[in-house]
């Protein structure tokens, strides 16, 4: 392609959904992009990596050279060496693309999940929406950010033996998040504020101010 990105041709290959995410730790561990349905994971479109592995080897690995660490970079985490290099396919998307984002106060939240169900996600079991609420709620923050996405599509076409990404089945994933200075439940430091926690075994709250 010369200079020219693969944006500016018109190409693209499945990302991650949080920015500050590099490359090296998405793709090893599977890579959740927005266009996970209709092209898969970011580990679905590595075609090549180049390796450095613990006793110091550099190794290119692809469905033709170490098929078996190509298989294990795409889904198993990253504990097989250090990739220094990889090569994507690219796929057609746009120009033009459109996305939705829309935010719903938490305490609808399953009000929210229970119509997303009725019109979208009939296979999402009450059982999940209970324990995805639940989760969410007992988040201590000033702001909880739960998103949840539909998995299928290209994704689910990917045999489960194929790749060392082992979550194909699932309809749905949800994540929720602590967004600000959280409590603490354990004697370590505060993420939020470096502050010592509540220590093991004691009641009294820790909070970060």
């Amino acid at each position: 392609m010369g200079g020219r990105r693969p944006r500016d041709a018109g190409l693209a290959t499945p990302g991650g959904v949080v920015s500050d995410t590099g490359v090296a730790g998405l793709t090893p561990g599977g890579g959740y992009g927005w266009l996970r349905r209709r092209y898969g994971l970011s580990s679905d479109n590595l075609v090549e990596a180049q390796v450095v592995c613990a006793d110091g080897t550099v190794r290119t690995a692809s469905a033709d050279s170490e098929p078996d660490l190509f298989w294990a970079l795409r889904g198993g985490g990253g504990n097989f060496g250090v990739v220094t290099s990889f090569t994507f396919r690219l796929h057609p998307v746009g120009p033009i693309v459109a996305f939705a984002a829309p935010f719903y106060p938490l305490e609808d939240l399953r009000q929210i999940m229970e119509g997303w169900k009725s019109r979208y996600l009939d296979s999402l079991s009450d059982e999940a929406i209970a324990v995805i609420d639940a989760a969410a709620q007992d988040l201590p923050a000033p702001l909880t950010l739960v998103n949840t996405f539909h998995m299928g599509g290209a994704l689910s076409a990917v045999g489960p033996e194929d790749t060392a990404f082992a979550q194909r089945n699932r309809c749905t994933w949800s994540r929720s998040t602590a967004c600000g200075p959280t409590p603490t439940r354990t004697g370590r430091p505060c993420r939020g504020c470096g502050r010592a926690g509540r220590a093991p075994g004691s009641t009294a709250p820790a909070r970060c101010t």
